[in-house]
């Protein structure tokens, strides 16, 4: 099997709540959205830890399927149908209006495109992405 993993979860890791362990056996991939939001993390001590996760999880590294003015990075981003972004956002901002809910309905978008499963610890995205992905493909960690 084929994940997704959301940001979050690499937060969860790093603070112990799951261990690299109670990941299910598969191939895990990331965007570079996630890779850049752990880059952005405030605090060094806290940085260095998450992408000690990073690394400990060993994800591969995806194109992301839709292509975004100031988020996407040159080969790492890709022009491909936006209809599966627009109704992640859409929904997303419904719920709660968060800075970030493009990134997450880029992560979404990018999931289904490839066909893997999204592993997440927001419960509004996980239970937006069951409604538009299906249930048995969201794999959602709470705290």
């Amino acid at each position: 099997m084929n994940y997704m993993i959301d940001t979050c979860i690499f937060n969860h890791l790093t603070d112990g709540y799951y261990t690299i362990n109670d990941l299910p056996p598969g191939e895990y991939y990331i965007t570079h959205i996630q890779r850049d939001e752990l880059e952005t993390t405030p605090d060094p001590v806290r940085r260095h830890a998450l992408k000690g996760q990073l690394n400990i999880v060993q994800s591969d590294i995806v194109v992301t399927s839709v292509t975004l003015s100031g988020l996407a990075r040159s080969g790492e981003a890709s022009c491909g149908d936006d209809r599966f972004y627009k109704t992640i956002l859409s929904e997303l901002d419904k719920r709660k209006k968060k800075r970030n809910n493009y990134k997450d309905a880029v992560i979404g978008a990018t999931a289904i495109q490839n066909s893997f499963r999204l592993i997440t610890g927001d419960s509004d995205f996980a239970e937006i992405m069951k409604s538009v992905w299906g249930k048995k493909k969201i794999i959602y960690w709470k705290k």
